[in-house]
């Protein structure tokens, strides 16, 4: 009953300030779209698509291999040190890294300042212990550092920001952000009784050892994510590449809003057992595909009109890799349910290998299809991509629990149909987005309510 409360607990909690960061995310996004030029707002995600790469060898995997071991084990003390020590000696070798590589990239000085600013986010990025309050069941210290990290630069961005000129300011407000988000998650461990004295280097040793599938996984399905970005980037014109990371941001804000879910729900699936694991997979599945469709269909419909009142007018040219990539969105949400399964379940290897084909597929898929259609051949690529690695993860999980993706879908398939009907009226007559995206919020959940579906929230939480 405890771990269920503080399931509860969690997920509200979390919830609540993942929409509050989401919300902070959106405008920060929105403002500079609006402020920089096509080009340099490209230019600017490029160098996040980047970094992205060395933020995931930094955290070393330890966001999910730390969160079972810490609910395992009692020597959280030497946990949290090890995991410490050994991201910060990745963190410095890999800005050394990002320092030799900005040499050899052709697009121009500004672009090689904002990426070297940008890898000393690195550093503080070391100290997150997220996985270690997700561990302990107090995911209320981690919605509090998220809303720090984001609030402070867009304050930042808002006071300094104005033109193009201003561009630095954008990564150096990223790493007093993650500074002082830190500096909080240290102060709350500390106030525990906690400290980072306990050392224990055989334990370190452990830890990189079973930690390297884990940050090779994170990797691999980052290529999956991200791949069509950085090859966009090489292979296209700098306009190009900012419209295609203007429909990209979009959905990676989406998929940051997933990941807290899936981050909450992590402990229980690494614990259930039998029946129990088979009801609370189940319901997990519903509360999935009750989100995930109508999402993606709403996007794919409203694509234009979502880019321009996020970004600005001169993003409409995107809408058809937005449309592309909604649906991707959508694949990938289905697929992340298989994917912390098999991590929690002990399958690490069979996900690093179906991680494997797809991201070399990915690659593969990616250079001729861009190459042919451009921007809307990025997309198509990750999109086929994702369908495989779902379809592949999803028959590895299946001895383990009954899977029901598409039976639920077919039982929510009347009330999805319903409200599509509407969207596509309100898209014909023209209605402001503004006002109809509320609207269409309103109208699903009420129908989910009087049809009895959306009682499965209440299950869930309980």
């Amino acid at each position: 009953m405890g771990a269920n409360n503080s399931l509860k607990k969690n997920l509200i909690y979390m919830f609540i300030c993942s929409i509050g960061v989401q919300i902070v995310s959106f405008v920060i996004v929105s403002y500079i779209s609006k402020v920089l030029s096509v080009e340099l707002f490209g230019l600017v995600n490029y160098s996040q698509a980047i970094i992205l790469y060395f933020n995931l060898l930094t955290l070393f995997g330890f966001q999910t291999l730390g969160v079972k071991e810490v609910t395992k084990s009692e020597e959280k003390d030497e946990i949290v040190y090890s995991v410490i020590s050994i991201r910060l000696i990745i963190a410095l070798l890999s800005i050394c890294a990002v320092a030799s590589i900005s040499v050899f990239i052709t697009k121009g000085n500004s672009f090689r300042t904002i990426l070297l600013l940008y890898s000393l986010t690195l550093i503080p990025l070391s100290f997150n212990l997220d996985w270690f309050f997700a561990g302990i069941y107090e995911m209320k210290h981690n919605g509090v550092f998220n809303i720090i990290k984001v609030t402070i630069p867009l304050v930042i961005i808002l006071c300094i920001l104005k033109d193009d000129s201003g561009v630095y300011i954008i990564p150096v407000a990223f790493i007093i952000g993650l500074i002082a988000a830190g500096t909080y998650h240290i102060f709350q461990f500390k106030k525990k009784g906690f400290s980072f004295g306990n050392k224990n280097r055989n334990k370190r040793k452990v830890l990189f050892t079973i930690a390297l599938p884990f940050v090779m996984s994170s990797i691999l399905s980052t290529i999956n994510g991200n791949v069509d970005t950085l090859m966009v980037g090489a292979f296209l014109s700098e306009y190009e590449l900012g419209l295609y990371s203007g429909a990209y941001k979009l959905i990676f804000l989406l998929i940051s809003m997933i990941a807290v879910l899936f981050n909450v729900i992590y402990p229980n699936l690494t614990k259930l057992k039998g029946q129990e694991l088979n009801s609370f997979f189940g319901m997990l599945t519903r509360v999935v595909v009750m989100f995930a469709i109508p999402t993606a269909i709403g996007g794919f419909i409203f694509s234009e009109e979502i880019l321009i009142l996020i970004f600005d007018k001169k993003f409409s040219e995107g809408s058809i890799t937005l449309k592309i990539l909604m649906i991707y969105f959508m694949v990938l949400f289905l697929r992340e349910l298989c994917a912390y399964s098999l991590n929690a379940w002990g399958k690490e290897k069979i996900y690093l290998k179906v991680i494997g084909i797809s991201a070399l597929s990915n690659i593969i898929i990616n250079y001729f299809l861009i190459k042919k259609i451009g921007i809307e051949g990025a997309a198509l690529s990750t999109l086929i991509c994702e369908i495989g690695t779902f379809i592949l993860m999803a028959f590895n999980i299946r001895e383990k629990v009954e899977l029901s993706y598409l039976k639920e879908a077919i039982k929510i398939l009347p009330n999805i149909c319903f409200v599509t009907v509407f969207m596509i009226v309100f898209k014909l007559v023209n209605i402001n987005i503004v006002i109809i995206i509320p609207i269409i919020i309103l109208m699903y959940f009420g129908i989910l309510y009087k049809t009895g579906y959306l009682n499965t929230l209440g299950k869930f939480l309980k």
